[in-house]
């Protein structure tokens, strides 16, 4: 397969190179799927053709690959979107590509711009259902790319089956939701790092037959600091902006034990809150302003991703007691007692109140709902 990509990759790389109008690399990405085995004589590549939808609709699609069926009827297997090589995707043409999938019920879809990206739909996965298709493959055009000969494996006609691709689909979700979850344990583990990595050490040291008295003794003497060097290559603007915001008046944390003492306002500078806080007084505010909303349209607005899946931004106040009870630690990291909010139809909610490294996350998830402002840009004025 070696062989195809790289005569695919030439096709691709000069229409990339030659910025050639999307007319033409639909062309030639026509061309590289008959490299593959596709052949629009057949009927297996069609493309730009009209698809009736319902009595009034219709809906074209750059191109559908068709194979056969047991009954000899070649039948819509997987939906292309093409968009010029030097495009940079964007929500719009996902949501597009995502439509033609749908309508067509297919649970595949390819986009070719800049790179081929496979995406996956799960939607009718009732044991781990998302929303909108997921990508599940991404080819770079670059001849060294691996993933290009994994495309041409899966893509060959002769061997080509919703089965084959539906196979692959799954193992790679799996692995990508496994790598999630590891970084979301790692990351909570970070978050509380000189608590954990103590109790590891106290408890390689009791096995070692050390006395519990004495291993706390030394290790209260021990201040552990854990910094991250990862750093994510892309980021919205919005994101970036709202990260300055929170943190272009602090020391930097790679390089300085200095506590953030920066504090923000959503009231235009009248109260200033530490960003715990903040977060608390935010979410009272939206419950009171926003009369007999419920909790499941509340975590609608602070969405548990903003922090992470397991321990979200509010949750019922009955699953955190249910998970004091596994883990006594837990009740340390939400607002209790006093700070639990009650909406209109009883349900009590508590507010996560661990928001060091996450906060530019929050700011930027309330951006449009509300504007944050910081002590330190007011006294800049």
């Amino acid at each position: 397969m070696k062989g195809n990509w790289l005569e695919i990759y030439d096709i691709l790389s000069y229409c990339i190179s030659n910025e050639v109008m999307e007319s033409i690399y639909q062309r030639e990405i026509e061309n590289c799927f008959k490299i593959l085995g596709w052949r629009k004589t057949n009927n297996t590549l069609q493309s730009q053709i009209t698809i009736p939808i319902g009595s009034n609709n219709f809906i074209r699609p750059d191109i559908v690959l068709q194979k056969e069926n047991d009954s000899g009827t070649c039948v819509p297997l997987i939906a292309v979107e093409i968009k010029r090589p030097d495009n940079i995707k964007r929500e719009r043409q996902e949501l597009q590509l995502f439509s033609y999938m749908r309508q067509l019920r297919l649970n595949f879809g390819l986009y070719i711009g800049e790179k081929i990206q496979l995406f996956y739909d799960t939607q009718d996965n009732k044991e781990n259902p998302i929303a909108n298709p997921v990508p599940v493959l991404t080819v770079n055009i670059k001849d060294t790319d691996n993933n290009g000969e994994i495309f041409c494996e899966l893509f060959t006609y002769s061997s080509c089956s919703a089965d084959r691709i539906e196979s692959f689909c799954k193992d790679s979700l799996k692995r990508k939701q496994e790598y999630s979850r590891l970084k979301e344990r790692i990351s909570d583990f970070v978050l509380d790092a000189e608590e954990n990595i103590k109790k590891l050490i106290k408890d390689m040291l009791l096995t070692e037959g050390f006395e519990e008295e004495r291993i706390y003794k030394e290790l209260s003497k021990i201040d552990i600091h854990v910094n991250s060097r990862t750093v994510e290559s892309k980021i919205q603007h919005t994101v970036r902006q709202l990260e300055a915001t929170a943190t272009n008046h602090i020391a930097d944390s790679n390089s300085s034990q200095t506590r953030d003492t920066t504090r923000f306002s959503f009231d235009g500078g009248i109260h200033y809150y530490n960003k715990r806080k903040f977060v608390l007084e935010i979410i009272k505010h939206y419950v009171n302003t926003h009369s007999g909303i419920t909790f499941e349209e509340l975590e609608k607005v602070f969405y548990p991703e903003i922090f992470n899946r397991n321990r979200g931004v509010v949750k019922r106040l009955t699953d955190v007691q249910k998970m004091i009870s596994q883990s006594e630690d837990v009740k340390n990291r939400y607002f209790l007692d006093s700070d639990i909010i009650t909406l209109f139809d009883g349900t009590q909610i508590a507010v996560n109140n661990q928001w060091g490294t996450r906060f530019p996350k929050f700011l930027a998830a309330i951006n449009g709902i509300y504007t944050a402002v910081s002590n330190n840009d007011y006294k800049a004025k």
